[in-house]
């Protein structure tokens, strides 16, 4: 595969998890959350199964190996996975889409600080800087008045910061375990199944509901559980980390331009500061690693050829 096809099925994924939190406010409007997730993480699960099945077969010794190693590590994968999926699908019930998006991006910003709670890996200088830029952002997104976010403004932070934990542990058990479309459809299951029993014993678990939400479950289930995750493993592979995290950044975008195109989302001039502000300080965490290895290879060139 090319690098350029590459990098346009990275956007493809981008912008298929930003549009699915279009599908996700409108099924917030019908649907208790927990049984929307149980049941677009089911969905998810059997469309993956096949695949994982077909990569656990390929490897089936060493990644039951170290699966069986990792039995902590995947207790919280699945605890944080499904904290932050629960927590974002609570946020559509009181946030917008554009908002939902761009705090939902946070995630890429708090990864580091989640290494350093988990693997004692301290967060570089320009992680600082990028943390408080995105304070002042989260304060402007507010309009000047942290009072102003709503609940479910509150929720999608606190699903980012799940997300960051997702990923620390995700890139921990993939690296020994090697099988990133079993442990996709585990932790699926895993939602399916909690979301399911929840939306029992808490909300109206009724099939007329999940009938009347099926486009938006489906959208969210195919689109964004399936399609994209595959999309992301499969580029990632032929394009560099640094195309990757820019791309892929642009979730929040398509979020905000899906909530202002389909759900009519305004924001304030603030507003949109704040997004900026914190669409830049994600880039900024994104892309530091990359500049600074460039003018570290540039220095050494510069040195040789003295």
């Amino acid at each position: 595969m090319s690098r350029l096809r590459a990098d346009l099925l990275l956007l493809l994924a981008a912008f298929l998890w930003g549009t699915t939190f279009v599908a996700q406010k409108l099924a917030a409007a019908d649907i208790g959350p927990f049984l929307f997730v149980g049941s677009r993480f089911l969905i998810s699960a059997v469309i993956l199964a096949p695949f994982a099945y077909w990569e656990r077969s390929r490897r089936k010794k060493s990644v039951t190996a170290s699966v069986k190693t990792l039995k902590k590590h995947l207790a919280a994968l699945y605890v944080v996975f499904l904290a932050g999926v629960a927590a974002q699908q609570f946020a559509m019930q009181t946030t917008s889409v554009t908002n939902a998006g761009f705090l939902t991006g946070l995630y890429v910003l708090l990864t580091p600080f989640a290494a350093w709670a988990i693997l004692r890996e301290r967060p570089s200088a320009i992680s600082w800087i990028a943390a408080v830029l995105c304070l002042l952002g989260v304060f402007l997104l507010g309009d000047g008045s942290l009072s102003r976010l709503t609940q479910g403004d509150w929720l999608a932070i606190f699903g980012a910061a799940m997300f960051a934990a997702h990923t620390v542990l995700i890139t921990l058990i993939v690296v020994k375990s090697r099988a990133p479309l079993t442990l996709a459809f585990q932790q699926y299951v895993a939602c399916a199944l909690f979301g399911l029993l929840c939306a029992a014993v808490f909300e109206v678990f009724d099939f007329a509901l999940i009938l009347q939400s099926l486009p938006e479950i489906l959208y969210a289930a195919v689109m964004s559980g399936a399609i994209a995750y595959t999309l992301q493993i499969v580029s990632q592979q032929h394009t560099p980390p640094s195309d990757a995290a820019v791309i892929l950044s642009g979730e929040a975008l398509f979020a905000a331009l899906a909530g202002a195109l389909l759900m009519g989302d305004r924001l304030s001039f603030f507003g949109w500061t704040g997004c900026g502000l914190i669409f830049f300080a994600i880039l900024m965490v994104q892309l530091a690693p990359h500049v600074k290895k460039y003018l570290l290879l540039a220095r050494q060139r510069k040195i040789v050829h003295k």
